[in-house]
């Protein structure tokens, strides 16, 4: 679909009918300015606006009254609003040029600004579509008229000002927009990195602690904390070396990745220890379910060149129901007591605790 033609989000269509009111109630009171002026003309300055000038200056105001209503109500849709407006307001401008002469100096600025907003209101085509319009119209009126043809010099000066600057503003506004889009992707590239484990491309103990903050502040949560040590890992460092213990790190991210749920989160955060956050649980054994697969997945793994070296790991699982507000450091505290106790019963293995209600809840759900 043309970029043009795509519906906008709901926020930005709000806020472009707010910026196009804006413009609209800006119309409405700048015909009543210029209409001021030409009264104060009739009876005090010497060049008097003609009388087609004020027919075209009541229509106008009739106009401006209208358009109000129609962007208030939003009776068109806004591309159609706007190539309306553009039209309506470049052609009121450019007949007035060529029917009122040196009277409409004072506003020569007026193509400039409907072109700027309607830059504004639509972006950056709508603004170079009103300033051609604008450069063109004003350009035929000046060609017609008697009084700028008098003073071409000028009359050129006023099709270029029409023409230049909202061009120049809407590249500016370009380049301003690539400029912030660029920050608004280095800043996120930025984050991103400092959360995340340069060698294992999971989450380092930054962005687990935050994931972990986030569920454990989502009340009732049903959730597992484990803490994952790796079992025989000094031993490929020291026979394999440290490149092929990089790797095996990463082999071991991959594997308890596949392991996990789309939802759940794992991290790096130490040399050879991983947390995994399983959340959304309906029953404890889903936790253990896990727990086991991620130890099969590590036992499987082998180390290229060295078929006696196997590494296992060593499991704490803390499950939390929700029942009561836990810290994250005392879920991370729990489940790293477990995984020593798993250790010390012999290795490749899981404990596990229940620091709330989550068997029961799972059985009466069950019910």
């Amino acid at each position: 679909m043309n970029a043009l033609n795509r519906p906008l989000p709901i926020r930005a269509s709000i806020s472009a009918l707010s910026i196009e009111s804006g413009q609209a109630a800006f119309r409405l009171l700048a015909v009543c300015i210029f209409m001021l002026y030409a009264l104060v003309a009739v009876f005090y300055l010497p060049s008097k606006p003609s009388i087609p000038l004020l027919v075209l200056i009541g229509g106008y105001f009739c106009f401006a009254v209208g358009w109000i209503v129609v962007c208030s109500h939003a009776v068109l849709r806004l591309k159609t609003r706007l190539n309306v407006s553009i039209l309506v307001d470049q052609a009121a401008i450019a007949s007035a040029m060529l029917i009122g002469g040196e009277f409409m100096a004072p506003v020569l600025w007026a193509p400039i600004s409907v072109s700027i907003g309607c830059g504004l209101v639509g972006g950056i085509y709508f603004a170079k579509i009103a300033s051609l319009t604008g450069a063109v119209l004003v350009a035929a009126a000046c060609i017609l008229s008697p009084y700028w043809q008098s003073v071409p010099l000028l009359s050129i000066g006023v099709v270029l000002a029409i023409l230049v600057i909202p061009w120049q503003a809407a590249l500016v506004s370009e380049q301003i927009a690539r400029g912030r889009r660029e920050l608004q992707r280095r800043a996120q590239a930025l984050e991103t990195a400092s959360k995340t484990d340069s060698l294992t491309g999971v989450l380092n103990r930054v962005g687990f602690e935050e994931a972990l903050t986030r569920t454990s502040g989502n009340r009732p949560t049903n959730c597992a904390v484990m803490l994952l040590d790796l079992d025989g890992f000094k031993a490929v460092n020291d026979a394999a070396g440290h490149n092929a213990g990089d790797e095996l790190l990463r082999q071991v991210a991959r594997h308890i990745r596949k392991s996990l749920r789309e939802s759940d989160s794992i991290a790096r955060i130490g040399g050879d220890e991983f947390a995994i956050l399983v959340s959304g649980l309906h029953a404890a054994e889903e936790a253990e379910w896990i727990a086991r697969k991620v130890l099969q997945a590590i036992g499987a793994l082998h180390i290229p060149g060295h078929p006696d070296l196997r590494i296992t790991g060593s499991l704490g699982i803390c499950i939390h129901s929700g029942d009561g507000m836990l810290s994250p450091e005392s879920l991370l505290e729990c489940a790293d007591q477990l995984m020593y106790d798993a250790k010390r019963a012999g290795k490749n293995q899981y404990r596990t605790s229940f620091e709330s209600t989550l068997p029961q809840m799972a059985a009466s759900d069950a019910a």
